[in-house]
């Protein structure tokens, strides 16, 4: 299910963020959105590592499994479901900072630096996890850098934010 999130949740929060561009100091607000949504789907996943994994709460723990489990399997649905639904902010703005900042000689070498850097950040994760995770105890410290890497988008959309 976690492969079908990503289009599916793209799709429904795309007229979002076609809307929100298109508003007075959009591409602040898209960025702010985007960065926002990124990290709050880092938090939860990351908070799925707060609860306890003996954790009960079903009669039946062979046929359900343990609630810790559970909730942790829905926090990690619900931030996967928040990382994909920033998508579209995060995809649209490029391409429209480069219509406003850039003369139309520089514009399609802008979008393409700034598309680009996002699939070399996507390769940089594919050699990071494996890096990081030899065993299933070192997840968390991958979860943690994850929500410390979504920080920082965050506290610059912050800071430079107009409004």
């Amino acid at each position: 299910m976690f492969l079908n999130e990503g289009p599916i949740f793209f799709v429904v929060a795309l007229p979002f963020a076609v809307v929100l561009l298109a508003s007075n100091h959009g591409l602040a607000r898209s960025v702010f959105v985007g960065a926002a949504m990124v990290f709050a789907g880092a938090a939860l996943r990351s908070a799925a590592l707060l609860l306890p994994s003996d954790a009960s709460g079903f009669e039946d723990r062979a046929t359900h499994g343990s609630a810790g489990h559970t909730w942790a399997l829905v926090l990690v649905h619900a931030g996967s479901i928040l990382n994909a639904a920033a998508a579209p902010f995060v995809v649209i703005s490029p391409a429209y900072l480069s219509l406003v900042w850039f003369p139309p000689n520089e514009r399609n070498t802008a979008t393409a630096i700034a598309t680009t850097s996002g699939a070399v950040g996507r390769g940089i994760g594919q050699l990071i996890g494996p890096a990081l995770v030899s065993r299933p105890s070192d997840l968390a410290r991958l979860l943690l850098l994850e929500l410390g890497l979504a920080a920082l988008p965050l506290a610059c959309a912050i800071i430079w934010n107009p409004n």
